[in-house]
């Protein structure tokens, strides 16, 4: 952590002050001393620091915690009890508020400012004292931070020592240095460690403390297990890699084994998918078949077979609308054409009157220039004349025009007449073809009537799922003879095992024996080499020292004749050690055997449980295979033959006769599919010829017409 400015204001001994460290004076020097005369403020310096950092300082912890009233409160009668330690009373007398302000950058390369605010009510001296305001700003990112709790987690995360650690290394009160030396190693090391920066090798040791533990551990359970290996003789080696062979090939074929019933589980699997979605087609069809037996559905099939036969009337029908349509546009033709031929006629009757006024107007026009021949020259301009035998003209060529159209249209009923015979031929011979198709398509109905194509698809439904059914059968005895064959490899496992438990259990009551007598040797020979061993201890000695030849010895009373040396003592104790060390190393090798014995007793035991236990779970599982298999038998209506081979081979017979009865019924239904397709193509090219009799009726209707026609022309 650095300072880098500090300011205060009315706090204890100092009014107003702002110390920079980064500028000036201290911003040239890293060691500089505080001094000055008692009361000018050194220790307020440090106590704002520690103000605007933990909102704490040593002075005031110090502080007996006693209470008084605030004497400079007089805005209210009642006055707040204000303890001594209290750190508000750090603002000077008469002031209404004081502050400390630290501009720093902590450990962690971040600037902070850390302020530390209190005041009175209004800021005025009279006021009661309110509580402290200490804020921590991130000069970095901006963010202020106002909460207690925050703003100490974020000071011990940048200064890096909480405020007794901070008081006994980086600011010693007086007379603080004494207990800081006085501190437990424990707490000088976590404080030296902050202030050094050596944390980092305390957590090495810790971790290297931590491995060489673990692995101290790990060396003594691997010592435990070297003292209870026991050195194989060399038949021993070859019946466990004889053991070892087997058990790799029962695992071998244990492992194909379990192939083949995962591949007969996913089959097994995929045939229940199957199953459910022939049973979901069953019920479906089912469902239809229930259908078709309604009356709903007859009346339905019977209104479609009426459908399709009123296929020619409504054939018909279609033609016959078509063709009175025809006739009406035809007929208003007709009338139109009359009309309008009425008319022509009236206007050439009213156009031969006005000729035949105007050549008597002529004739007399003419009689009258003959008489008024000297007046011919008066009437040659004359526009009336002219108008009169322009209009004359125009009625002259209308009259021709109109003789033209009749002429036409007398010219064209002739041929009209012969198309008309015509059509009338095509209208035969349509009739012809279609009362061949119709007997043939009513020939072909009855074949295929006779097919009885409902029986047949049902027939082919019962034969299929019967077939379906064998299938099933089949693999499900395929599936039982495997795991019959399984479930005695994993009997003769178990048995096996066993075996091998009571020759191991056999064992144990000779080892045990073996071991027992070990045991009673090693404690006896180690009772006698403590008892002779008492010889040269050092009291002994001491005890042979103060004897002299002729002294009575103080245990037995005899007479002392003479004193061995310890020398003697040592070689007599010799090979009683040596025999004791013998004995030991047979009672070790006992125990070991023992131990291994009872080792390989429990391993067995656990293999033999687990073998059972699994022989009993692939039984359950055989016996549910049976009883499928006698369900799907009774249901099929198979009598089991002796031997699942055999009961294969019926049921394969059988499932073989069924696919043979299923291409026959195909067969049929695809014939009379076929002949159904044939009698559609036949009704469709029947459907598209016309009714003969609708069209001649309808070209009769137009003759007469233009027959009609003709007499009015």
């Amino acid at each position: 952590m650095k300072l880098q400015k500090l300011t205060i204001r009315n706090l204890a001994s100092i009014e107003d002050a702002v110390i920079d460290f980064e500028h000036g004076p201290l911003g040239e020097e890293s060691l500089f001393l505080i001094c000055g005369e008692t009361g000018a403020g050194k220790t307020t310096i440090l106590d704002s620091i520690c103000l605007a950092l933990y909102n704490e300082t040593p002075r005031m912890d110090r502080a007996e915690n006693e209470r008084y009233k605030d004497a400079a409160q007089t805005a209210s009668g009642k006055k707040e009890d204000i303890a001594i330690n209290d750190n508000r009373q750090l603002m000077r007398r008469n002031t209404g508020e004081a502050w400390s302000e630290l501009e720093f950058t902590g450990s962690n390369d971040i600037p902070y400012t850390a302020r530390w605010y209190v005041a009175r009510a209004h800021r005025k001296v009279s006021g009661s004292l309110q509580s402290v305001k200490w804020t921590l700003e991130n000069r970095k990112t901006g963010i202020q931070l106002t909460k207690i709790a925050e703003i100490k987690a974020e000071i011990q995360k940048a200064v890096g020592l909480s405020f007794e650690q901070f008081c006994r290394t980086t600011l010693l009160a007086q007379g603080d240095f004494t207990k800081f030396l006085q501190s437990k190693e424990s707490e000088k090391s976590d404080i030296l460690e902050k202030l050094t920066g050596t944390g980092i090798y305390s957590r090495i040791g810790a971790e290297i403390y931590a491995a060489s533990k673990q692995r101290r551990l790990a060396y003594e359970t691997q010592k435990q297990k070297l003292n209870g290996i026991r050195l194989l003789t060399e038949e021993e080696k070859e019946t466990l890699r004889t053991s070892i062979r087997q058990n790799l090939q029962e695992a071998t074929d244990c492992k194909k084994q379990l192939d083949t019933v995962t591949q007969k589980r996913n089959w097994l699997q995929r045939n229940k998918e199957l199953k459910e979605a022939r049973q979901q087609r069953q019920q479906e069809w089912e469902t239809s078949l229930a259908a078709l037996k309604t009356d709903e559905y007859r009346q339905r099939e019977q209104t479609l077979r009426d459908w399709n036969l009123s296929a020619e009337a409504r054939n018909q029908l279609q033609t016959f609308n078509h063709l009175t349509a025809q006739q009406m546009e035809l007929e208003k033709e007709t009338s139109r054409m009359e009309a309008q031929y009425h008319i022509l006629c009236q206007g050439l009757a009213g156009l031969r009157e006005q000729l035949n006024d105007l050549q008597e107007k002529q004739q007399q026009t003419s009689g009258f220039l003959k008489e008024k021949a000297e007046y011919a020259p008066m009437f040659e301009e004359s526009q009336g004349i002219l108008a009169d035998l322009k209009n004359l003209m125009e009625a002259e060529r209308k009259e021709q025009e109109y003789r033209q159209q009749v002429i036409t249209w007398t010219a064209a009923i002739p041929q009209l007449e012969k198309n008309l015979l015509s059509k009338e031929k095509d209208l035969q011979e349509k009739d012809q073809a279609s009362a061949a198709l119709q007997k043939e398509i009513d020939q072909q109905t009855k074949s295929w009537e006779a097919f009885n194509t409902p029986r047949l698809q049902s027939q082919k439904s019962d034969l299929e799922k019967r077939k379906e059914g064998l299938v099933s059968l089949l693999n499900e005895l395929t599936l039982l003879r495997e795991k019959q064959i399984s479930l005695n490899t994993l009997q003769e496992t178990e048995q096996k095992i066993f075996n091998q438990l009571i020759t191991v259990q056999q064992e144990q009551e000779n080892l045990q024996t073996t071991f027992n007598q070990t045991k009673q040797r090693y404690e006896e020979t180690d009772a006698l080499y403590r008892k002779q061993k008492e010889a040269t201890e050092d009291w002994a000695r001491e005890a042979r020292a103060r004897l002299v030849a002729g002294d009575h010895c103080p245990v037995c009373g005899q007479k002392i004749t003479d004193i061995p040396h310890d020398e003697a003592f040592q070689s007599l104790l010799q090979p009683i050690y040596e025999e004791l060390k013998f004995r030991q190393k047979n009672y070790d090798e006992a125990g070991q055997s023992l131990k291994a014995n009872l080792s390989l007793q429990k391993q067995l035991t656990e293999q033999q449980q687990a073998s059972h236990k699994n022989t009993e779970n692939f039984k359950q599982g055989y016996q549910i295979t049976r009883r499928q298999v006698q369900d799907l038998c009774t249901l099929l209506g198979i009598r089991p033959q002796p031997g699942i081979e055999a009961t294969q081979a019926l049921i394969r017979q059988t499932t073989e006769d069924a696919d043979q009865e299923i291409k026959s019924l195909s067969l049929q239904l695809e014939k009379a599919d076929n002949l159904l397709q044939n009698i559609q193509q036949l009704q469709k090219q029947k459907d598209q010829m016309y009714n003969p009799q609708i069209e001649m009726f309808a070209r009769f209707k137009t003759k007469s017409s233009f027959h009609k026609t003709k007499r009015i022309i």
